[in-house]
């Protein structure tokens, strides 16, 4: 089977990359092994948060100039400050076309989200379920708040999420309760919650009735708030419409957060991703894996999947988009990382003993977090020393960044993804111009024979 680009990896950096490709008319395919790490996302995209002494952003753009000269290395650094800008406002666009709209608080500006803990997090792109508060004179505009869950569901802690926003300075003087709600038992399909994680949850109050309930029964426990924050649980696919129909049922502003994982917003957010490059024409080759290839003449010449060992894939350009190790992109042993695929080349020149901190959690960044595929300034990687001339990395595969420490995930994921689409268009452009001009001159020759 062979493609104009073939994408290895069905997150956000594969599924930009993706849509980017079959936009511009480029045969795609996508091989996913499955459940990406979208589904451990709030759902929300961030640029760049914090600066280098930890300070919150309140302009993720100008925070990346003075990143990428203290770490050239960088992503960012590698496709440069324009294409981050670019990356960004065309998914922004994107989103308004798969109809989940991704806004920011002002054009430039960082906002607070909320988080199930009871914390903030500075992000550049949220949806319209979720709160974008300003990072300056958060809690302005709040008197009143309510942290609401639904009894038995317990992967979230409405008292420990309250308990932890009223430790916030940005927060004092504010009025925060904590409430657990019960819904009759027809509305949840008279099953225990107790057994239910948000997906399951989702189905049972994904309707007009359940709206309709949730509603009064919030009106009856809270009383009068200027805003209610409940987890993601209204909806699978469409939990924007249901918060604003929850909020216009109930008189509520609401804001719904993000939980443990399966999270609802990062699953809601690959879903529409999916589907927008399926009608774009791409193929999804989901279910399955990349498990060799063959590399001959600084080019990867074909490799094969797990499902379909006998009949290899080929491609003019082959992007990697596996993650880190969570997404076991990178795999590591007692005393070597290494790409999973292909054995790249990783930045990995610290000794095992300084790969992660003496803590897991003392506050500091881990070393490890910041491995990944050394590539050159196109995002092409290299193996024992020699790049591979069709083959890209993008998103959380590259090393040289802390994507939690600097708040930067999303903008990697969709800037790197973005970069590497726009230029596989243009060589593939100019392919199809050296094509057409070697057929007008073999034409030209048999006519005058």
């Amino acid at each position: 089977m062979k493609f104009d680009s073939l994408i290895v990896g069905g997150g956000l950096a594969g599924l930009v990359c993706g849509i980017r490709c079959a936009q511009a008319g480029l045969k795609t395919g996508l091989v996913s092994r499955g459940e990406s790490g979208l589904a451990f996302a709030s759902g929300t995209i961030d640029v760049l948060g914090f600066d280098q002494d930890g300070s919150v952003l309140q302009n993720p753009f100008a925070g990346i100039e003075p990143l990428v000269t203290q770490n050239p290395d960088h992503p960012y650094s590698k496709v440069g400050l324009g294409c981050v800008v670019d990356a960004v406002n065309w998914f922004q666009q994107l989103s308004v076309e798969m109809e989940m709209s991704y806004q920011p608080l002002a054009d430039g500006a960082n906002h607070q989200r909320f988080t199930a803990l009871g914390a903030f997090r500075p992000t550049y792109l949220s949806p319209s379920s979720m709160s974008r508060l300003p990072v300056i004179q958060t809690a302005d505009p709040i008197k009143r708040l309510a942290v609401v869950n639904i009894e038995g569901f317990r992967d979230f802690q409405s008292e420990l999420a309250a308990s932890n926003l009223q430790k916030q300075p940005e927060f004092a003087g504010v009025d925060i309760i904590s409430k657990t709600i019960r819904l009759p038992a027809s509305i949840m399909g008279h099953r225990d919650p107790n057994t239910m994680r948000s997906v399951e949850l989702s189905r049972q109050l994904d309707n007009e009735p359940a709206m309709s309930v949730l509603a009064h029964t919030l009106k009856a426990a809270i009383g009068e708030v200027e805003l209610v924050l409940i987890p993601s649980v209204l909806s699978m696919d469409h939990g924007i419409e249901r918060t604003r129909q929850l909020s216009e049922l109930s008189g509520y502003p609401i804001c719904e957060l993000a939980t443990l994982p399966p999270s609802l917003p990062g699953i809601r957010l690959s879903n529409r991703l999916q589907r927008r490059f399926n009608r774009l024409g791409g193929l999804m080759i989901a279910g399955d894996h990349v498990q060799s290839g063959v590399i001959a003449d600084g080019r990867i010449q074909s490799f094969s999947t797990h499902n379909n060992s006998q009949m290899p894939l080929t491609a003019d350009h082959v992007v990697l988009a596996t993650g880190s190790f969570m997404s076991s992109g990178l795999v590591a042993d007692r005393n070597k990382i290494r790409e999973a695929i292909f054995d790249l080349d990783v930045n990995t020149q610290l000794s095992r003993t300084e790969w992660a901190n003496e803590k897991f959690l003392n506050g500091k960044a881990h070393a490890f977090a910041g491995f990944g595929v050394v590539t050159d300034e196109q995002l092409r990687p290299r193996k024992a020393g020699e790049t591979i001339g069709n083959l890209y990395c993008i998103g959380s595969l590259l090393g040289h960044a802390q994507p939690v420490e600097e708040s930067s995930a999303g903008g990697i994921a969709i800037a790197t993804g973005w970069s590497v689409a726009e230029n596989i268009i243009q060589l593939s452009q100019i392919k199809k111009r050296q094509l057409k001009k070697s057929q007008a001159k073999s034409g030209a020759y048999d006519y005058v024979c």
